[in-house]
């Protein structure tokens, strides 16, 4: 499953997984033709990946497609979702209900910039712990440096960042991954 984004989906499903969902807001103009368009133009027709799109609110979880696939995912990919922090609840909600409790390699993986502010995005890690999950890892990433080796530079992920600039919320994202700790 993938929340509000289609690129990451697109890359899942020609990675081969096996079920791809994409999620967007009802009200999402992407509903209108830009994700069907991407999906026909970068998903072979032999592709043996299921993969849709469906309309989804965070937090709203009594439609029928929330109902039918609760539990369903073992992966979700939440990118650049974190900018509305009045959602953060609803969002966490949301990944709790779809990824799959049972399946103990089930994960969130969470990428987000910083273009809203470090306290929005540190908001919504403390609201997903305090609704159950875990960051099982999480850092920050240089976006427009690359290492020596040809890696990606990393930096210890911080929560405040003392004299951060806009420059340096446009040039680093967070990545972390999340995960429903075992009972």
């Amino acid at each position: 499953m993938n929340i509000g984004a289609a690129l990451p989906s697109i890359i899942s499903a020609l990675a081969q997984a096996a079920k791809v969902t994409i999620t967007d807001h009802p009200s999402s103009p992407a509903f209108v033709g830009a994700i069907d368009f991407n999906i026909a133009r970068n998903i072979p027709k032999s592709a043996p990946v299921v993969i849709d799109a469906q309309p989804h609110e965070w937090g709203v979880l009594d439609t029928p497609f929330a109902q039918a696939n609760q539990s369903a995912y073992t992966r979700i990919i939440a990118a650049d979702c974190l900018w509305m922090g009045s959602q953060h609840e609803n969002l966490a909600r949301t990944m709790r209900w779809f990824l799959n409790e049972k399946d103990p390699s089930s994960r969130v993986w969470v990428v987000a910039g910083f273009h809203t502010g470090r306290p929005t995005v540190a908001r919504f890690f403390e609201t997903a712990t305090r609704m159950g999950m875990e960051i099982e890892q999480i850092y920050e990433r240089d976006l427009n440096a690359v290492a020596e080796d040809g890696g990606e530079v990393r930096r210890e992920w911080k929560s405040a960042r003392e004299g951060e600039g806009p420059e340096n919320r446009q040039r680093w994202c967070v990545v972390a991954v999340l995960r429903i700790p075992p009972i």
